[in-house]
């Protein structure tokens, strides 16, 4: 393959990762936009308190029907109980006041605990929420949270719709309407998906994608510029845009020929070769920056939402946004370094 035939070969392969990269940069923002909808469904205090509670009372459902069905037992029997002793007492007073005898010693108090009841086991659930969400207040402490009246069955079912209606009804984010679950049938099946899942597996998989398309543009731009440098003809060169060579125009050149000076023409191709450099970097930062900078904001985001994960996920996603910027770096140096001086003519 003679150095032309690489030279259009390079050039051609350079504008199909451009047009990668715009895909990429497609799928960045779809990452980004993923990431600001799970963080916002999130940090959804009502959602968050009704997956909680229903969690609680899914888990502890079976005390909680024992418990419920007991404390009216409990409270008759009780009561009967206390009636009871209380007439017993009552009788041996009596008889030992005719014997002539001291009234019997005072009984030392019961524990001051009282067995747990339906009511104090709601209570503690409630309770536990607000200690685990400070932020949610006391809103939910309500009534309507804690009803001591219903069974956990119907409470477990209410908590059950109330979140059906919630996933149901969309939110909106950066003006747009979304659903809170992404959902597709396959084979009859309707299949779920929420948005952290998805956003989780858009920045593992886009992590590599993107330091490799970065790695890629950056050799094969490399390889370009060394045989470009060597030209006399820039018409030689594959005309993608990343290819906007300093020409010096004898015909635009020669208009000012006349009402220029020696140093003014030096300039003037100092200013050319400036401009054409400055072009090409701009258009390399204008596919590169929203690339890093986006799977930059999808990674804080995430980091902020699962923190359990520790932090070494943030350490990964920091140093794979860090290799990004210097591939980025690098790419636009070397549009200034390899075609530093150089000038064609027409």
């Amino acid at each position: 393959m003679t150095s032309t035939e690489l030279l259009d070969f390079l050039g051609r392969r350079i504008e199909r990762l451009i047009f990668v990269g715009i895909l990429l940069i497609l799928v960045c923002f779809a990452e980004a936009y993923v990431a600001t909808v799970n963080k916002q469904i999130r940090e959804d205090r009502h959602a968050m308190a009704i997956t909680y509670l229903l969690s609680r009372l899914e888990s502890d459902e079976s005390r909680l029907t024992e418990l419920y069905q007991s404390k009216s037992e409990s409270l008759s029997a009780r009561n009967s109980t206390i009636s009871a002793e209380g007439k017993r007492e009552k009788a041996v007073n009596e008889t030992r006041i005719k014997l002539g005898l001291p009234p019997p010693a005072p009984k030392p108090k019961a524990s001051s605990q009282e067995p747990v009841t339906y009511g104090e086991a709601l209570r503690k659930i409630v309770l536990e929420l607000r200690l685990q969400y400070p932020e949610l207040g006391a809103e939910f402490a309500q009534h309507q949270y804690s009803d001591f009246t219903t069974p956990p069955k119907k409470l477990i079912d209410t908590f059950t719709e109330k979140k059906k209606v919630l996933e149901s009804s969309p939110t909106t984010v950066w003006g747009i309407q979304t659903p809170r679950l992404l959902q597709f049938q396959y084979a009859g099946i309707d299949y779920k998906f929420p948005f952290g899942f998805v956003s989780n597996t858009l920045a593992i998989v886009l992590a590599p994608m993107i330091v490799g398309w970065l790695g890629a543009l950056t050799f094969t731009r490399q390889r370009e510029l060394l045989l470009i440098t060597s030209l006399d003809d820039y018409k030689l060169a594959f005309p993608h845009i990343l290819n906007i060579l300093p020409v010096n125009f004898i015909r635009i050149e020669r208009l000012f020929q006349q009402t220029g000076t020696a140093k003014d023409r030096i300039s003037r191709r100092r200013l050319n070769i400036l401009m054409a450099s400055i072009f090409r970097t701009f258009f390399i930062l204008l596919i590169t920056l929203p690339l890093v900078f986006g799977f930059l904001y999808s990674i804080v985001q995430l980091f902020d939402l699962n923190k359990d994960l520790g932090a070494i996920f943030l350490y990964v996603g920091f140093f794979m946004a860090f290799v990004m910027f210097n591939q980025m770096l690098y790419l636009a140096i070397q549009e200034w370094t390899f075609l530093h001086k150089k000038e064609f003519y027409e």
